[in-house]
């Protein structure tokens, strides 16, 4: 699950990596955000589904 939702957020490392292009600060925050909020939904899962068995 983590795998796929991260993929749209490193784009801009690749892009950085291959060709230079610096990423803004909002984007490094907004990608942030975005891979805390997915770990986040990821673990309240893992636990939600332990917890119940």
């Amino acid at each position: 699950m983590l795998i796929p939702a991260i993929e749209p957020i490193l784009n801009p490392l690749w892009v950085f990596l291959a060709f230079g292009e610096v990423p803004t600060r909002w984007a490094l925050i907004g990608g942030a955000i975005v891979l805390g909020a997915v770990t986040a939904r990821a673990v309240v899962s893992v636990r939600s589904r332990s917890a119940g068995t």
